[in-house]
């Protein structure tokens, strides 16, 4: 193989490595989706349901954007017990069944709380965590039916 044909196909190896990667965070970066939270028209929400996914949350992020948040979603009901390992700043985890019914809130969980876990006292199929306030600022209370 001569040294303009080993150029050639590195180049376009690098330049699919590039595209395949770049593509991949499009499409993480536009799979957010809004999600009526209360008095918060459009909640955008980013939904995760891989292992991975779930397992790293918002662990190792300085910050949520305001109105936003994260969504957890898991393939059955079950007690969804969250901690906050590797976590840089508070947030409410509200618990949803799987009809989108809040089931559970725990306000201003602090990073500081860690190892403590925080469960539901009933089966969810969903947690979001938003930022530290947004639940009572939206008027979310226990009970509210949220429009996944």
């Amino acid at each position: 193989m001569t040294v303009l044909v080993r150029r050639a196909t590195f180049a376009i190896a690098a330049l699919a490595v590039l595209l395949v990667g770049a593509g991949l965070f499009y499409n993480r970066a536009t799979s957010n989706r809004c999600l009526e939270f209360g008095t918060i028209k459009c909640l955008k929400v980013e939904p995760v349901s891989s292992p991975s996914d779930l397992a790293r949350g918002l662990s190792f992020r300085d910050s949520l954007a305001m109105n936003s948040g994260m969504l957890f979603e898991f393939e059955q009901d079950d007690i969804q017990c969250f901690w906050m390992k590797d976590m840089r700043f508070a947030i409410d985890m509200i618990w949803l069944d799987a009809n989108g019914k809040v089931v559970h809130i725990k306000p201003n969980a602090t990073p500081g709380s860690y190892p403590a876990q925080f469960c539901p006292p009933q089966p969810a199929r969903y947690v979001l965590e938003v930022n530290k306030g947004a639940t009572q600022a939206a008027g979310v209370t226990i009970g509210d039916q949220l429009k996944l």
